[in-house]
């Protein structure tokens, strides 16, 4: 039963079921959320740097499954992101946003 559960494709309708929206997710995609993430960490650093003033820091790609309050809990269908296409075109979004 163990290989046959092996077997199923990491993004199909069990692995839906069992990890909810965060089965979109491989470890690719989450490792390119965490670069953009610190790419927008240095950027912030080097612009405060430079330049008198300055915003607020970059808030970090949001994960699917994961509260946004920051404290680690999972929901089930908060409307993130699953895939990498909609994970850049929300980054997008909120970098156009003033």
């Amino acid at each position: 039963m163990q290989s046959l559960l092996r077997g199923l494709p990491p993004k199909g309708a069990v692995a839906r079921a069992v990890l909810g929206p965060a089965a979109g997710w491989d470890d690719q995609t989450e490792l390119l959320a965490a670069a953009v993430d610190w790419l927008g960490h240095i950027d912030y650093l080097l612009h405060k740097a430079h330049f008198k003033g300055g915003g607020d820091p970059p808030q970090p790609v949001p994960r699917p499954g994961v509260d946004p309050g920051g404290n680690g809990q999972v929901d089930e269908g908060d409307g993130l992101p699953t895939t990498l296409e909609a994970a850049a075109a929300w980054f997008r979004a909120t970098r156009e946003q003033p």
